[in-house]
């Protein structure tokens, strides 16, 4: 299990790159992490939203 501040800079590195690419209008973190309740098989869940 991640700690919060690795999900963090994972999450922004993803986001940074995830912008280059696609430059989308929202990219949103949500599920156990973003809860407070990851467990051993938690995974970043995230939705990319481009209009």
């Amino acid at each position: 299990m991640l700690d919060k501040e690795k999900v963090r800079e994972i999450a922004r590195k993803y986001s940074e790159e995830v912008q280059k690419v696609l430059n989308p209008t929202s990219i949103i973190l949500f599920g156990s992490y973003v809860n407070g309740n990851p467990h051993e098989w938690s995974d970043i869940d995230r939705h990319i939203r481009k209009i």
